[in-house]
């Protein structure tokens, strides 16, 4: 045990500087990296839209200035060789040429106007021609025979089918950001309904036992027969002493409820106390639960560290009972040991059994709200230990180490300075 606490202090503050960084980040550091690949990716498709709107405007241009050089020489009666007629309309980029009354004369690649015109093919024609007066994309030419015309063209459908491709993934992130945030907020919802029932359960799962026992003692004291009352004024200083025990239990169990969902007070305490304390009730309590196991405290020179003992004692029976009920072999072995990290500025308390340990899929669960391997388990036990250490005291519990059928080994991180 020497040994392992030895490497834990060589290795602790790298370590622990690790863990913190983990702990802060977790599903923040998800969702801003969400938000930059997104961001990234919507910026990415803007340049190239951009890219390709300049490209294609270019294009425009230079087919314009080409358009326009071919109607210089040809005479007014031609009006646009078949050729370049051809040529435009494959380019798919919209054109009117208009006399100097700005009636169409010739057109092409224009939505929704064929080319026999109907009603409502002149009045789109019409539409289209003084969109693109109105957007100045026209320009004055001349015919060979000085006759003068109008020439429109439009912006190439490329672009404006990129625009509405940015457009549309822009609407796909906010849809999945969307469903993204219900999805985490239905988890969380869950989680704290799940968390509230566990609570209810717990609180009545250990609020029973020395409910009994008091009962128990009552009974006892109304089944005395009249003729023992000299022996039994003998045994009342020990049922008292008894009950003491149990209805100082209440007290504590009754505190560390009322504290969840405050903010306890902290206060300096010698932890190695409580361990001592905590590790003793269970000791004497093995043989009741007939197990063959022994409770092992390594523990070292540490400075008093500020916090809630009723709390913090709550974390330390939660783990040790955790161990107890893993350690289904002879020869079970609970250790814990503390030790005091300087550079990083904590107390580590070090848990360690040699329990049936746990797969990796149960590790990236077992602090779940209603997350059990237990048969009779309610799953909140890890949960509250969790909020107490690491809400509450501003420190970390997590695994070291577990595997299947060897052991567990917890650590938990308590500033000092808290």
């Amino acid at each position: 045990m020497r040994d392992l606490i030895r490497r834990v202090a060589h290795k602790a503050r790298i370590y622990h500087f690790l863990q913190r960084i983990r702990y802060l980040l977790g599903s923040t550091a998800f969702l801003v990296l969400c938000g930059i690949g997104l961001s990234s990716s919507i910026i990415y498709t803007y340049i190239t839209v951009e890219r390709v709107k300049k490209n294609s405007a270019h294009m425009t241009k230079a087919l314009s200035q080409l358009t326009i050089s071919v109607i210089k020489n040809t005479d007014y009666a031609t009006l646009f060789p078949n050729e370049l007629m051809k040529q435009i309309s494959i380019s798919g980029i919209s054109f009117i040429l208009a006399d100097t009354s700005w009636n169409p004369l010739r057109w092409g690649n224009i939505q929704g106007v064929s080319e026999e015109l109907g009603g409502k093919d002149i009045v789109r024609l019409f539409e289209t021609l003084e969109s693109l007066r109105e957007q100045n994309n026209f320009v004055t030419v001349k015919f060979r025979d000085e006759h003068e015309a109008y020439f429109l063209m439009g912006e190439n459908p490329l672009t404006k089918k990129l625009s509405i491709a940015l457009y549309v993934e822009i609407a796909l992130i906010v849809v999945f950001s969307g469903i993204f945030y219900i999805s985490i907020s239905n988890k969380k919802n869950n989680e704290r309904s799940n968390l509230w029932v566990c609570l209810a359960k717990e609180a009545a799962h250990q609020l029973g036992t020395p409910i009994s026992a008091l009962m128990g003692w009552v009974e006892y004291i109304k089944l005395v027969p009249p003729d023992e009352a000299e022996l039994f004024l003998d045994q009342v200083k020990i049922i008292c002493n008894d009950m003491e025990h149990d209805l100082e239990r209440l007290r504590r169990i009754t505190a560390r409820f009322s504290q969840i969902g405050s903010i306890p007070a902290l206060t300096p305490n010698d932890l190695n106390s409580i361990l001592t304390e905590v590790s003793g009730y269970f000791k004497i309590r093995l043989p009741l639960l007939q197990r063959k196991l022994t409770i092992d405290l390594a523990l070292g020179v540490i400075p008093p560290v500020p916090v809630n003992s009723d709390l913090i004692r709550w974390v330390f029976e939660n783990l040790i009972k955790n161990s107890i009920d893993a350690i289904q072999v002879t020869g079970g072995q609970i250790e814990i040991a503390t030790v005091y990290l300087p550079e990083a500025g904590v107390v580590r308390i070090i848990h360690r059994d040699n329990g049936s340990g746990m797969s990796r899929d149960t590790q990236n669960r077992i602090f779940s709200p209603g997350f059990t391997t237990k048969k009779r388990g309610w799953g909140l036990g890890l949960t509250l230990a969790k909020r107490v250490v690491n809400d509450y005291h501003k420190g970390n519990i997590y695994i070291e180490w577990s595997q299947k059928g060897r052991g567990t080994i917890f650590h938990i991180d308590l500033p000092v300075g808290a």
